[in-house]
């Protein structure tokens, strides 16, 4: 099968030079055969494909073949070098691919992702309608940063985040990644110890990505945050002169928390209602602000532990989210 062995091949680097973390691989889920539908499920801004697995099993058990891929940057050992100097059109040409190989996976190709994964699948669907064919999954989707305290407060580098999109992005995120900073700043909050493994500690220059969390990086790079705002630009850049979103074609699904401050819930009601057929082809999980379902747990079907820890906590309604999405694949993909 030539997705499979491109796949492989496009990956082989990384897992003959043991550069990816345990548990933060790419994978497919394949069910030993093309099936009516494949869908590339795009993990988040400092996050791994670990992040889409609870959400991928569910996808595979309804016959998609799946594809997780790892966005460059992403999931390293010793990430400071790449992380450092990737782009986001890097990430969006890893999506791309993935898109490729889920063409000889599927009949009917869907995307979806979870917060900066999301934007880029909403960006794929929008501007490639010929290979998405399928639908659009949202999960938590940064399609705009309507408050990023919780998105900085999930990292140490405040100050260098804030300082560096004021230099080179828009005002509206300098804006409110600096009251994300003066709010965290004004708590006088203690500063995350992060553990360094003792084998990291003289090869990497700068070891600020690893910490406790297995599957994430303990921080947001300043290039990361300029990336994410690029990324955000670059769609809204797509409806000058004309309504947001207004042009998609898929059927869109999207879950999203209330209790999400870091990717606000309005730009999401925005698409639905923009979507040319509001209702009709959209449906919007909505998690009730009570439930406090932070913006990465929206995908997690277990928390996250490490020596009895919580670092993420699952989502509560995680079952009946995806119970949801069954339905909603039933109406508009069998």
């Amino acid at each position: 099968m030539q997705a499979l062995q491109s796949w492989t091949n496009h990956y082989q680097g990384l897992f003959d030079n043991d550069a990816i973390r345990s548990g933060n691989y790419p994978e497919i889920m394949y069910h030993g055969k093309p099936k009516q539908n494949a869908i590339v499920l795009v993990h988040g801004l400092t996050d791994s494909p670990y992040f889409m697995k609870a959400i991928a099993k569910r996808f595979h058990a309804m016959g998609f073949n799946v594809l997780l891929p790892l966005l460059p940057g992403h999931g390293l050992k010793i990430p400071d070098s790449e992380i450092d100097t990737v782009t986001f059109t890097q990430w969006q040409d890893e999506v791309n691919f993935a898109v490729d190989c889920a063409t000889g996976l599927g009949k009917q190709v869907s995307i979806g992702g979870l917060s900066a994964g999301g934007n880029l699948a909403t960006y794929k669907a929008i501007t490639d309608s010929q290979h998405i064919n399928g639908a659009l999954f949202l999960f938590a989707a940064a399609l705009d940063i309507h408050n990023p305290i919780e998105t900085v407060l999930r990292f140490d580098s405040f100050l260098k985040v804030a300082s560096y999109i004021q230099v080179n992005r828009n005002k509206d995120v300098i804006d409110l990644f600096k009251d994300a900073f003066n709010k965290e700043n004004t708590a006088k909050k203690e500063p995350k110890k992060v553990k360094i493994p003792p084998n990291l500690q003289k090869q990497s220059k700068d070891i600020w990505a690893i910490g406790n969390n297995p599957y994430r990086y303990v921080e947001m790079t300043l290039n990361g945050a300029g990336q994410l705002a690029d990324l955000i630009k670059q769609t809204e850049d797509l409806y000058i002169g004309r309504d947001k979103y207004s042009d998609i074609t898929q059927p869109v699904f999207a879950a999203h928390s209330e209790a999400d401050i870091a990717a606000g819930i309005e730009e999401i009601e925005l698409l639905i209602k923009n979507h040319p057929y509001p209702g009709e082809k959209t449906e919007l999980f909505r998690i009730d602000k009570s439930l406090n379902v932070a913006h990465p747990s929206i995908v997690l079907e277990k928390d996250i532990k490490v020596d009895n820890e919580i670092l993420e906590k699952r989502n509560p309604v995680f079952n009946e989210m995806m119970d949801c999405v069954e339905t909603f694949i039933n109406k508009h993909l069998i």
